[in-house]
């Protein structure tokens, strides 16, 4: 599915996201949800912030307001986020893995792995996915210092106290 329009709603434990397709006319041709569980959150963090290090922040911090796709939609869980880019076209791929299935693994002796399975394959402007990055780790304040050599990040999180406004590093 292609998207240019995306919303991230946080929630205790997970983050709701909704892409959409959406004309210019302002009719939602095409919409797709997910959850992405705290876990996967985090555990997707660093690939994703060093991905957006080398492809560069984007020009517009927030996407463009959006109310969300349709109500009564399926909504996937994700745990596995991929992502890449080619020109100006950008992929975010989904996956999802079965928790039952990895915690048999880890009580069995075989080496087998356990396969994520692809939920969806999503498409849209190199910019669009650069706001859902941003849009997805925005409220983790997280600060971003750049290193010259090589374009590499250094991240760190800080946690403002009770009360007190987020500053930026």
């Amino acid at each position: 599915m292609f998207f240019n329009r995306v919303q991230v709603e946080r929630e205790d434990g997970f983050c709701l996201v909704h892409f959409g397709l959406v004309s210019k006319s302002g009719l939602l041709l095409d919409s797709y949800s997910c959850v992405l569980p705290q876990e996967a959150l985090v555990q997707n963090q660093k690939s994703l912030l060093e991905y957006l290090g080398r492809i560069g922040q984007p020009k517009q911090k927030n996407p463009q307001s959006w109310p969300g796709g349709k109500a009564g939609s399926k909504t996937d869980i994700a745990d596995i986020i991929n992502m890449s880019f080619r020109d100006d076209t950008a992929e975010t791929c989904l996956f999802v893995y079965s928790m039952t299935a990895a915690a048999r693994q880890g009580r069995s002796s075989a080496t087998d792995t356990v396969e994520a399975q692809p939920l969806v394959l999503l498409r849209s402007l190199v910019e669009m996915q650069k706001q859902l990055i941003e849009a997805l780790y925005a409220e983790e304040h997280i600060c971003r210092t750049f290193v010259a050599r090589g374009c590499r990040l250094n991240y760190r999180r800080r946690t403002p106290s009770p009360g007190e406004p987020f500053r930026n590093c």
